[in-house]
């Protein structure tokens, strides 16, 4: 854990235009896939429904420099197996930590094992809460129960539910600052991690998610909680990214064709349970992806994955071991 704050810049109005002139026409970036395992059919070589809408809204946030890794410098994305739930692990350089959701109830122990193993420093910069449902935030007071939290950053939507209360809490014990999304910029020396969400208010819960857009560079994360349609297009500004963390566990309520249109992925990941009983991910946003040349990634059937670039290009591998709880 760096001794170094990030410069955090709240979002701001700006001109919309897209930051990188390189996404008119993108580039391929040199990808290389290590699967260890046989299922040679899920990446190819070459390749639900909530009532009313947002109250109010921010202007687009103001577009961010690109970032220049320097050499030997490594960022990883853990997308952790644990099970029919969400959690994404971010080392970046100079031990710089972020966490986004941490997994069911049952998952925090897992996660803090998994943290330890990857040679966790025991602090965290930065741990998103994207909304408030067990599959994202059951496992966060554990987390926040072994490791150091220098910051929360969650959708402001508090909820009536044992998981909240706990998650609450535990921030309260942690005397970190807790913030809520509000289009902010955060400067983790040359990466940027842009939240592209905040002042609006959705009656679905899923739609109120933290949407975090990571910039390495010439490589892109897009990391969306839960949002659906809706929500998918109120976001503003520039959304492309090489690699997309599918939103809702690959559910048939999100990943539309115009949204796909905007990011314009190389690779999805999704993060779903084997078996599962809603059917995630769902067959048909399977064959959008796939149609599109887009390269998928699924922890149900891989595990744990974990994506590496070096700001200019980037590797697929798994991770170093199955995390997943029981819950489906």
């Amino acid at each position: 854990m760096t001794g170094e704050k990030p410069i955090v810049r709240a979002g701001s109005p700006a001109d919309p235009s897209p930051s990188k002139a390189r996404k008119k026409g993108r580039l391929t970036k040199t990808v290389v896939t290590l699967i260890t395992f046989g299922v040679i059919g899920l990446s190819p070589p070459h390749g639900g429904n909530g009532p009313g809408g947002p109250v109010t809204g921010p202007a687009a946030p103001a577009a961010v420099p690109i970032a220049h890794i320097s050499s030997g410098d490594q960022i990883k994305v853990h997308c952790l197996d644990v099970g029919q739930a969400d959690c994404i692990y971010i080392q970046l350089p100079d031990n710089t930590d972020i966490l986004i959701d941490g997994g069911d109830q049952d998952d925090g122990p897992a996660v803090v094992e998994y943290l330890k193993r990857q040679g966790f420093d025991g602090g965290i910069e930065l741990l998103i809460a994207t909304h408030p449902h067990r599959d994202h935030i059951g496992g966060l007071p554990e987390v926040m129960e072994a490791f150091e939290v220098k910051e929360v950053l969650d959708s402001g939507l508090p909820a009536q539910s044992e998981w909240y209360e706990s998650l609450a809490q535990s921030i309260t014990a942690e005397g970190c600052r807790w913030a809520h999304d509000n289009s902010q910029i955060y400067e983790f020396g040359q990466v940027h991690l842009q939240i592209l969400t905040g002042g609006r208010t959705w009656k679905e819960v899923n739609n109120n998610s933290v949407v975090a857009r990571l910039d390495c560079g010439q490589v892109e994360f897009l990391f969306t909680g839960d949002i659906e349609k809706e929500a998918e297009e109120r976001l503003t500004g520039d959304i492309s990214a090489e690699i997309l963390k599918v939103g809702h566990h690959g559910s048939s309520s999100s990943t539309s064709a115009p949204f796909l249109a905007r990011i314009q992925p190389e690779t999805a990941i999704i993060s779903a349970g084997a078996g599962n009983r809603y059917g995630h991910p769902h067959p048909g946003i399977l064959a959008r992806l796939r149609g599109l040349g887009i390269r998928v990634h699924r922890t149900d059937w891989e595990g744990t994955i974990v994506i590496e670039t070096d700001g200019d290009k980037y590797w697929i591998r798994q991770g170093d071991g199955y995390v997943a709880g029981t819950n489906l």
